[in-house]
Formats: structure tokens, sequence, C-alpha cells
């Protein structure tokens, strides 16, 4: 199964990172390609996702994330469901994370010996 994401051009890039962090959360949570807990709860895990990974990196969606959560959580619980989902958000952010953290390892020792090339 192919899925495709698509994220609006005109919203604010950080907006954007988030919104990546979002659809990726779903992806690797493999929603809606076997584990399917129901969408209040896939919005919660794959939000809380997007929200860890974007905080690790400095990027605070705060004001957006909690009202989203909210949002799709209240009929469902609201902080039950929240805490439900935190070890699926914990996984998978930390996965994300530290993918994230070995890419830009990778680019700052090759900056490092484009750096160290070009020095000599």
């Amino acid at each position: 199964m192919t899925t495709h994401s698509t994220i609006k051009s005109a919203i604010a890039p950080d907006q954007q990172a988030k919104t990546l962090a979002h659809e990726l959360g779903h992806h690797l949570l493999e929603h809606g390609r076997g584990r399917e807990p129901g969408r209040p709860t896939e919005e919660a895990e794959a939000e809380g996702v997007a929200f860890v990974v974007c905080s690790r990196f400095g990027l605070d969606t705060s004001d957006y994330s909690f009202g989203y959560v909210a949002n799709w959580s209240r009929d469902e619980g609201g902080p039950a469901l929240v805490k439900q989902a935190s070890a699926a958000i914990q996984a998978v952010a930390g996965e994300m994370i530290d993918r994230m953290e070995a890419v830009r390892a990778h680019v700052a020792a090759r900056e490092h010996r484009e750096v160290a090339v070009l020095e000599r």
C-alpha cells in the first residue's frame, strides 16, 4: 500500500516541519497498515510524536499540538487516551530523533572533512 502526504507550501516553515513529523509519525506507527487503534488515538499518537520530535530540535508546537490532541481526545477519555498513547509516542519519537541525530552527525562530519580539505 502506497500513501502520499502533501504539505502546503503556503503554511509557515515551522508548521511544515511539524506536519511532516506528524505524517511520518503515522507511517512509523503503522496506522492504516495493520495497527489501527482508532482515529482519535491515531491522531493523538501522531501529534504527540510530532510535538516531542519538534521540541527536541527547538521548535515549540505546543500552541497547535495541545489543542489538536485535546480536540481528538475529548470524546475518548481525554487525558486517559493521551496516557494510553504515551508508550507508542515515546518509542516512535525516540526512533525519529535517533535517526535525525545520526543524519545530523553524518552531515557535520562531512562538513568538517570538507573544511579540513579547504584549509590545506
